[in-house]
């Protein structure tokens, strides 16, 4: 019986954290009425819990309701640092998954001296010459740091993604990290994607060698993709090189992926971020073309076409959860 009664408060509570939640958002649109105003009223004084889950979200949005997009801010910092030959980045964060579970949404500010020798801001290509010859494509949102010596050329792909079209010497292996694994150019060209914790590795010309510790190295050639993360190292698999080089030419084609990849990939592509609150909804399957210049045309998509809901708790953070 006292099994039965927790779980039947821990219902309840539940309710009145998603119900705050959306009487949170509703009250933050434009088109909001007084109609609305008097039926959160009518809601908030139903019962306690309640009234105390939506001033708890509320005080502590007031703390950052006048939080502009951080990654503009990123931007002004980048371009002030390339003066210097410096890559610097700060990003919003947030604890979605938690803030939905504990009736409250936390935005933490990261330290601004992440450093990368090259970067991209929002929805900003860019394309980079190094001093080997080799050829760096950025897409938007991505992190780059390089460590050439007289013996090896090695690169680290903090965030985003990139491709990599390698200048030939035999006597210094080039060679990109990401996450924990590593691949080595035996050719020309490849692409490497560091989204949602999984590593992508395509190839585009000639073969890479893909290593990850714990696992074989291997080599996969023009026309070939292999995946890793905090599992391992995937399979060997066949891939179109056009479509995963398609951001090069402003469009993002997912072939069944997971929407937490997505949604890590159309977040570098609009101001503020999209956040997921229920794991289970990033391991949802998606598929489309979509063009870059239009990301929320993305967002509308997936909202639906599948059991996603949207909260715009303000025109910088949006949070998606079961529908």
């Amino acid at each position: 019986m006292v099994t039965v009664m927790a779980q039947s408060n821990h219902m309840a509570h539940k309710t009145s954290q998603e119900e705050a939640l959306a009487w949170f958002a509703r009250l933050q649109s434009d088109d909001v009425s007084a109609e609305d105003y008097a039926a959160h009223e009518a809601w908030m004084s139903a019962c306690h819990e309640n009234a105390r889950q939506y001033l708890k979200l509320a005080a502590m949005w007031s703390d950052m309701d006048g939080i502009a997009d951080p990654r503009t801010r990123r931007l002004r910092v980048r371009r002030q640092a390339r003066a210097f030959g410096i890559g610097r980045r700060s990003f919003l964060t947030g604890g979605a998954a938690a803030a939905l579970a504990a009736g409250f949404v936390t935005v933490n500010g990261l330290p601004d001296f992440l450093t990368g020798d090259y970067t991209t801001a929002v929805a900003e290509r860019r394309s980079v010459t190094l001093s080997d010859g080799s050829i760096i494509d950025m897409d938007a949102d991505t992190r780059i740091a390089v460590d050439f010596s007289a013996a090896a050329r090695n690169l680290r792909l903090k965030s985003g993604r990139a491709s990599f079209k390698v200048a030939k010497d035999a006597s210094r292996p080039f060679s990109v990290s990401a996450g924990n694994g590593k691949a080595t150019a035996l050719g020309t060209e490849f692409v490497v994607h560091n989204s949602a914790d999984t590593i992508t590795v395509t190839v585009v010309e000639s073969r890479v060698s893909v290593s990850y510790p714990g696992a074989s190295s291997t080599v996969i050639g023009a026309g070939e993709k292999v995946r890793y993360d905090l599992a391992g190292l995937g399979a060997v698999t066949a891939v179109d090189g056009d479509a995963e080089t398609a951001w090069k030419r402003g469009k993002l084609i997912f072939e069944d992926v997971t929407l937490g990849q997505v949604i890590g990939d159309i977040n570098r592509y609009r101001r503020g971020t999209i956040r997921v609150t229920n794991n289970d909804l990033k391991t949802l399957r998606v598929s489309g073309i979509f063009d870059v210049t239009r990301p929320d045309a993305v967002l509308e998509t997936i909202t639906k076409t599948l059991p996603v809901k949207a909260f715009a708790l303000t025109r910088y953070l949006i949070l998606l959860h079961p529908a």
